[in-house]
Formats: structure tokens, C-alpha cells, sequence
């Protein structure tokens, strides 16, 4: 299964993307059997999840590349090849053409908006219904707001997680989210290993 985060810009999806990554790695720990499972970064000009993950590394997370139709193919193809039966990847986060082109091997995507900007989840949908995507879960991110974090659908995995600045991930990890938002992206982890595990035994 391919699945890309996606979602406007600044909503949070590299910290979350980053914790997500970090939860089904702590699941596949935990499990009888590993499945086998990577990421990919799509975005030739943000290396922000590498950052993230490797914060002890000295990693470049801005890259000056022109995006185009042709870079775009290149990391599709990438993407495409990819043949563990998990595989997250950050998409870029403007709608664009090199952007439908880059996330078209996709099976699913996990949309991500901040809560002041939810009204563009439609227009991220519509991509999702143009290239042949399942929406896995629709999230909203907050800051500050006087909102609580939570499942508003569970079974849709609709809901709102309190999102955090980068330099505190940096810092502090998956620990840097709330005990909520927390236990939401360790849920989706679970349920992303369940739905490549009943894939896997349907086969």
C-alpha cells in the first residue's frame, strides 16, 4: 500500500508525517511479524521529514530545484518502485501538475489542513478523486485555538490533532504532541498495518 500525506501548506504535515512514520515503526516492535515498510519524500525542494527523523544529522532541509514535469516523473517512478507492502510519502504542498504527477502511484492519501484553512480539504479531495485515491483520514491541525484535539468520525478517521511547532518535535519527538493527538496517530498506524495485513492475506 502507497499512501502520501497531503494538505496545504503549513498545516503540520512534516511533524506529523515524521510521528507517523515513528508510530508504526514502534507498532512493527510490537508485532508477530514485520511487514515491510518506507518512506519516500516527494518533494524535490523540502527535506523536511529526513530533518525530522535524523535530527543529529547535518541535513539540508530546503534544496534550490526547480520543480518541473520531468523531476516530477523521476520521483514518481521512484515512488512507483517501491515495492514494500507500506510505504508513507509527504507530498508537496500546492496543488500543481507536478504534484498530481508525483503522487499518481498513490493508493491513499491522508489529508492534513490547519483548522483556519479546513475549507481547502475539498479541493484535496478532489485530487484524491481525480487520481484514483482512497482518502484514509481527513485531519484538521491547531495550534492555539480554542478547540479540542479528537476523532470527530472515528470510523472515517475524521478529527482534529493539536499540531506543534518543528523545533519542539526536533526536541522532543512524538512526545511533543498531546496525549490525544498522540494516541490518534499511533490509531492510524494501527489501522494502516491492519488494512496492508488483511491485503497481504487476501492475496
Amino acid at each position: 500500500m502507497k499512501i502520501v500525506i497531503g494538505g496545504p501548506p503549513q498545516s503540520g504535515k512534516s511533524t506529523f508525517t515524521a510521528s507517523l512514520i515513528q508510530a508504526i515503526r514502534e507498532r512493527q516492535r510490537n508485532r508477530p511479524y514485520q511487514l515491510s515498510f518506507s518512506w519516500q519524500p516527494l518533494d524535490v525542494t523540502d527535506n523536511s521529514i529526513a530533518v525530522l527523523l535524523n535530527p543529529d544529522e547535518d541535513i539540508d532541509q530546503k534544496r534550490d530545484v526547480d520543480w518541473t514535469d520531468e523531476r516530477a516523473e523521476e520521483r514518481s517512478a521512484v515512488f512507483e518502485a517501491r515495492d514494500e507492502q507500506l510505504v508513507i510519502a509527504d507530498a508537496p504542498g500546492c496543488i500543481t501538475p507536478q504534484l498530481r504527477i508525483v503522487i499518481e502511484p498513490a493508493d491513499a492519501i491522508i489529508i492534513l489542513a490547519n483548522h483556519e484553512d479546513r475549507e481547502q480539504i475539498e479541493d484535496w479531495r478532489e485530487v484524491a478523486e481525480s487520481n484514483g485515491m482512497q482518502v484514509f483520514a481527513e485531519l484538521t491541525s491547531i495550534l492555539e485555538e480554542d478547540l479540542d484535539a479528537g476523532w470527530e468520525e472515528r470510523e472515517t478517521r475524521e478529527g482534529i490533532i493539536r499540531s506543534i511547532e518543528r523545533e519542539d518535535f526536533e526536541e522532543e519527538q512524538q512526545t511533543a504532541f498531546d496525549d490525544t493527538s498522540r494516541r490518534m496517530i499511533r490509531q492510524i498506524s494501527t489501522d494502516l498495518l491492519r488494512v496492508c495485513s488483511q491485503d497481504i492475506d487476501s492475496e
